[in-house]
């Protein structure tokens, strides 16, 4: 039971960080409404918290 609720939970995460992807891009190109949209959505997407850090490629 755990593991299906977890795998119903991970779709549901997944479906709304889809929206969530489409809602900021409609607000990045200025589309109407799209901008209150996403201000609410980024309280439960806050990304990630502290300095992306951009792992250096491997050495041949």
């Amino acid at each position: 039971m755990v593991d299906t609720l977890q795998l119903v939970a991970s779709e549901v995460w997944m479906a709304d960080l889809a929206y969530y992807q489409s809602v900021r891009e409609a607000a990045h190109h200025g589309r109407d409404g799209a901008q209150d949209v996403y201000d609410d959505l980024r309280q439960r997407f806050p990304g990630p918290r502290g300095s992306r850090v951009v792992p250096e490629p491997a050495a041949a």
